[in-house]
């Protein structure tokens, strides 16, 4: 019910490629007058999910089992599986822009672009992702963030910290980038996606306050 009220919305989209065998993800959001509709898609490999779960003490089967996670045949991300299930997913919605890091991504973003989906590239430093972060943290205490409580989305949102340079410009970042059991893939999809959703409708940028911050 959630994705079929959005059905003719515009919406853009994030893509934060893994490396090799860690979670992808890909966020949509919908400009909706004030608000800002999200929804989230997840890739993982197949091969050694149970061992994969048990490493992250997260529940990357249960998920699967619910239909939260996608499941990519092999032991690494197969990225043909992904493309090919954002074009199914650009049949179904309005999408105008997806924004990607191109570190890694350009094979991938060119198979997109080959069926006229177009994207564009977020810059991961703290500049770019400095009125995006704000921005959906604003959404977020003003209320006017909508999702579906989606475990997996919300679990990344939790892994989140920031960090912040001299300028006072942030970026999210895992709370301890040495530990590899903390996964926040979503949520810099859902930023690079809040940044495509600020730049094609010109939003404001509202005043930050309070995000966690490390470093």
């Amino acid at each position: 019910m959630f994705l079929a009220r959005l059905k003719r919305r515009p919406c853009y989209g994030g893509l934060d490629l893994a490396a090799v065998n860690d979670l992808t993800g890909f966020v949509l959001a919908w400009p909706v007058r004030n608000f800002v509709y999200l929804y989230p898609w997840a890739w993982i490999p197949e091969e050694g999910l149970a061992e994969r779960s048990k490493r992250d003490n997260v529940h990357y089967d249960d998920w699967a089992r619910r239909g939260l996670i996608e499941l990519t045949p092999g032991n690494v991300t197969d990225w043909r599986f992904v493309t090919a299930r954002i074009k199914q997913l650009a049949t179904a919605f309005d999408i105008r822009q997806i924004g990607f890091d191109a570190y890694g991504a350009r094979d991938t973003v060119a198979d997109l672009a080959e069926d006229g989906i177009e994207t564009v590239d977020v810059r991961q430093g703290y500049l770019s992702m400095n009125a995006p972060c704000r921005r959906l943290h604003e959404l977020v205490l003003s209320k006017r963030l909508v999702h579906t409580g989606h475990d997996l989305l919300r679990w990344c949102i939790d892994c989140t910290s920031v960090t912040q340079d001299p300028a006072g410009n942030i970026k999210p970042v895992k709370p301890d980038r040495n530990k590899s059991t903390k996964r926040i893939d979503l949520t810099v999809a859902a930023v690079m996606a809040i940044d495509c959703v600020m730049k094609a409708t010109e939003t404001n940028v509202f005043s930050y306050s309070g995000l966690r911050s490390v470093g």
